[in-house]
């Protein structure tokens, strides 16, 4: 019996071994779903959209991206010319907007980091417990760079439409924060699953 046992144990260690490993490709895509979403941080974050640009074919006239927004907070100048239209219109006309985006942004770009990090870890060990992890920073990765794109559409309540703009209806406040949002959904819905798995395959090793 004892034998038997054993022989049934060592197939749950050897079949839990193979499950897990399978899941590896799940915290793959989800480091390249964040070194994405770090690389669509380049997309504007907040744009003042003319319809009466080239010949009204339409076109941006003002813009910031995420790292404009980023390095302005780490120097907590917002006024720094260097940051593209950051620091005017955007900083000049809608202040209170701009601050408020500077403390959001920090935390999907070390959401990100750390969920790079540890699904490395995770890779090369082939520790799939910490898909947990990546559960909430996904979920952080998500929610604040939706929050960024909340924010930006509401300057439209700022002065930039009323002064900057004088008005004009052909101009509009737009973002497009929302695209490495999505990148944080996907990953939470992939290292869900990912979780799951594994949570299933632990409690077939336990039986």
């Amino acid at each position: 019996m004892n034998q038997i046992n054993k022989k049934k144990k060592a197939k749950q260690i050897k079949n839990f071994a193979a499950k897990t490993n399978e899941l590896r490709k799940f915290q793959f895509i989800n480091i390249t779903l964040s070194i994405a979403a770090l690389f669509l941080m380049f997309v504007s974050f907040g744009y003042i959209y003319n319809t009466n640009m080239n010949d009204g074919a339409g076109g941006t006239e003002v813009s910031f991206n995420g790292f404009n927004l980023l390095f302005a907070a780490f120097s907590g100048n917002y006024k720094n010319p260097s940051f593209g239209d950051l620091a005017i219109p955007f900083n000049y006309y809608a202040t209170n907007w701009v601050k408020a985006l500077g403390i959001l942004i920090f935390f999907p770009f070390f959401a990100i980091l750390i969920n790079v990090g540890i699904n490395i870890y995770g890779l090369i060990k082939n520790k799939q417990g910490i898909a947990l992890y990546s559960i909430i920073l996904n979920g952080i990765i998500f929610g604040f760079f939706l929050a960024i794109f909340i924010v930006s559409l509401s300057m439209k309540d700022s002065n930039i439409l009323p002064i900057y703009c004088s008005n004009n209806k052909a101009c509009s406040i737009k973002s497009l924060a929302i695209i490495p949002s999505i990148t944080g959904l996907i990953g939470l819905g992939i290292a869900l699953f990912n979780y799951i798995k594994y949570r299933e395959a632990k409690k077939d090793l336990l039986a």
